[in-house]
């Protein structure tokens, strides 16, 4: 299974019942009930250094739980796992009835998932693209995720909504980190849109703030494609703080191919007292 998205088992203790069912000649089912103790897993393709810096290769875990289903499909193959922990540092982060499909026509779904080891092991696969997976390995996003539906076809249209609660990315290089974003995400392959929930949000930029700022955000963020690369922007946020307030515009650019950002910026700032 884990083959099929480019990652390799790299050492671990197991304890495995496997049961396959033949069709035709054919395997057309196979169900695993495993326990993985000091799982380590490894990228079968690693990701080439970016900036002289190197990358993860492997990802270790104290403890994996799976009670899972492959099935052939006429579309492909689908997994289905009823139950999928994953224990790392002392925390049992959650992926149960997380359901996978392949082939044609592609899709993910799942009740509620721990997004840290999703990001985590997909991090290592060679399926996501280089700038996604670099992304993953620096930023270690944590979230969790419900109602997920993801669907689309291969080399085709996409499309995927979820509920993303306490999202939180740590700070890289010259890039901020955040903790605490909320709200309704909804997506396809040309963009997305994120309506926000008023969560208090922590910012933390080493190198542009002295301290962490904490605030409230409430609004709806777009993504859009403006090839070669991608722009974040909103025409109405509420940004509101302890001691401060403003109406913002902005439109973040990411120009997708290795010059950094564009930024506009147009805010209409409460009075205050300094």
């Amino acid at each position: 299974m884990l083959a099929a998205v480019g990652i390799a088992p790299e050492k671990g203790t197991a304890d495995i019942a496997l049961w396959t069912e033949l069709r035709d000649q054919r395997i057309s089912q196979v169900t695993v009930k495993a326990r993985i103790r000091q799982a380590r897993l490894r990228a079968s393709k690693p990701l080439e250094p970016a900036d002289g810096k190197g990358t993860a290769e492997a990802l270790a875990f104290e403890d994996i739980r799976a009670s899972a289903r492959w099935t052939a499909t006429t579309n492909g193959w689908r997994i289905h796992a009823p139950q999928l922990n994953f224990t790392q540092a002392g925390k049992v982060a959650h992926l149960d009835h997380l359901v996978i499909d392949g082939g044609r026509q592609f899709g993910l779904s799942g009740r509620e998932l721990d997004l840290s080891p999703l990001a985590a092991v997909l991090s290592l696969s060679d399926r996501v693209p280089d700038s996604v997976r670099r992304f993953l390995q620096q930023s270690r996003p944590q979230a969790v995720l419900r109602e997920v539906r993801i669907s689309g076809r291969r080399d085709g249209p996409m499309q995927g909504s979820m509920v993303v609660s306490s999202l939180s990315l740590q700070p890289h290089g010259r890039r901020p980190g955040l903790s605490g974003l909320a709200g309704h995400v909804s997506f396809d392959e040309r963009g997305g849109v994120m309506r926000l929930n008023s969560s208090p949000i922590n910012v933390a930029w080493p190198m542009g703030l002295r301290q962490p700022v904490d605030f409230r955000l409430s609004g709806t963020l777009a993504l859009w494609r403006a090839n070669p690369g991608w722009t974040l922007g909103s025409n109405q946020l509420r940004l509101q703080g302890e001691d401060f307030g403003a109406n913002l515009r902005m439109q973040l650019g990411f120009q997708g191919d290795g010059t950094a950002p564009t930024l506009e910026l147009g805010a209409n700032v409460d009075p205050a007292t300094l």
